[in-house]
């Protein structure tokens, strides 16, 4: 047998706020749990997520798994779906602050699938589409006055949609649709500017003109939904608010000796557990003295010494460069076990520290058991 672990991400931020106001997430009970997510989909911490979801994730693969409710920052229920595998699966639907439903459908392997309607906040339909392989046909579109602007997939198009920027701002789209395809002049606020022709592309114009590689097409007539891209993982320590940013000190040491002994140190807490599969989701604080505060593991596997290992963190001498006005980072970590191989990125980027680089194939694997 081998053993795998792979600490899969380190998320950062430091502020002067309370520690709860910086959680990444929160057990419900032995199977369910909290996540806050941010405009992009990534796991953030509380104060700065755009809605939290409560889910179910199995318990030897770190994926969803089930149904789950995604709310807003004000608590109201704003998406219900269910995952199979990881994936979006099954009928879905999105939710107005005030209850009404703003869309309704189905997925199929984490794709929309065959026909989606969309609604105004007062309930009267505002367009109906079929999705085929991820693209949007669509075939009506109302005013809020009743009057039709798209019939038999004919008419012109216009809608605020999310974009994959990391902004929560939305940004307007519109065109002709011609038999619900692309057709004449095209615009995405901010992002393209582009001419098709009964859905083929003839050219886009940013500060030149290209004939290659169109930025729209029919996927992205309804944007970027942060449900359908909830990352759990992601290789990089995160700081993407300058304000809110601290930097790891000596970047040499914890790439190559620091990662390793914690590694080490990890190793043998873990060994004992025969399960091949599994995964632990951590989180703490760090002080500027380097002391370690608030450790909380999660994990939905029995016989996990889960204190020697919170007690193995606050060992170490997780230190950060933090800007005066703030008393601590904030941490997050999942580790993942997978056919008992341990694996750990050696580096991460950090993207307030430019000297640290993000080298994705340069794994450090050890070998604990056989």
């Amino acid at each position: 047998m081998k053993f795998f672990l792979f600490i899969g991400v380190f998320f950062i931020f430091s502020q002067n706020l309370q520690s709860k106001d910086l959680r990444y997430f929160e057990a419900v009970d032995s199977s369910t749990i909290k996540i806050y997510i941010d405009c992009s989909g990534y796991i953030c911490p509380k104060q700065y997520s755009s809605f939290t979801r409560i889910a179910t994730l199995n318990k030897y693969s770190f994926r969803f798994e089930g149904s789950c409710i995604d709310l807003s920052s004000n608590g109201d229920t704003i998406f219900k779906g269910n995952f199979s595998e990881g994936l979006l699966e099954g009928r879905a639907t999105y939710f107005y602050d005030n209850g009404q439903i703003a869309e309704a459908g189905f997925y199929k392997k984490n794709k929309r699938d065959s026909t989606w309607n969309f609604f105004y906040k007062d309930g009267h339909l505002k367009k109906t589409a079929v999705y085929i392989n991820g693209a949007a046909y669509f075939s009506e579109f109302f005013g809020k006055n009743g009057k039709s602007l798209i019939s038999n997939g004919n008419g012109y198009y216009y809608d605020y949609v999310n974009v994959d920027n990391g902004s929560c701002r939305q940004y307007y789209i519109e065109g002709n649709l011609k038999n619900s395809q692309l057709d004449g002049k095209w615009v995405l606020q901010g992002f393209a500017n582009e001419t098709f022709k009964e859905g083929a592309f003839i050219q886009g114009e940013d500060r030149f003109t290209y004939k290659d590689n169109p930025r729209l097409d029919l996927g992205q007539l309804t944007g970027f939904y942060w449900q359908e891209n909830v990352f759990l993982l992601k290789n990089y320590i995160s700081c993407k608010r300058p304000a809110y940013g601290s930097t790891w000190l000596g970047g040499d040491t914890l790439k190559q000796d620091y990662i390793s002994q914690f590694s080490d140190s990890v190793v043998t807490i873990l060994s004992s557990v025969k399960k091949r599969n599994y995964w632990i989701m951590v989180q703490f604080d760090v002080d500027k003295e380097g002391n370690v505060l608030n450790v909380e593991t999660y994990s939905q596997i029995e016989g996990i010494a889960l204190n020697d290992l919170a007690n193995s963190i606050k060992s170490f001498r997780w230190k950060f460069e933090l800007k005066s006005e703030n008393k601590y980072s904030k941490v997050y970590f999942p580790i993942i076990v997978k056919n008992r191989i341990l694996s750990i990125p050696e580096t991460q980027i950090n993207y307030c520290n430019p000297n640290f680089n993000f080298i994705e194939e340069q794994i450090h694997k050890k070998v604990v058991r056989q």
